[in-house]
């Protein structure tokens, strides 16, 4: 993912074969949240993982790792070389 750009979160969708209008909880890097957001100025990867548990105490969990890139000139990146002197 691109520094700097806006990252918006697609979700996910839980159905069961049972149960209806499951919950489902949300987390990021670990913290639960209610909504994802990732500071995209700051390269880095990110998890976030969504769990959900039906009335019969099975849980699926699932996990989408987000990686924002450093961009072209961020602290990360090493200087550029200096040309070659020619005597």
């Amino acid at each position: 993912f691109p520094s700097h750009d806006t990252y918006a979160d697609l979700g996910a969708l839980v159905t069961d074969d049972i149960d209806t209008n499951l919950a489902m909880t949300t987390s990021l890097n670990g913290e639960v949240v209610t909504t994802v957001t990732i500071d995209t100025s700051v390269p880095g990867e990110h998890t976030v993982t969504y769990s959900a548990t039906d009335s019969g105490n099975n849980t699926t969990t699932v996990t989408r790792t987000v990686i924002v890139e450093a961009s072209a000139g961020t602290p990360q990146d090493p200087p550029p070389e200096e040309p070659p002197q020619v005597p």
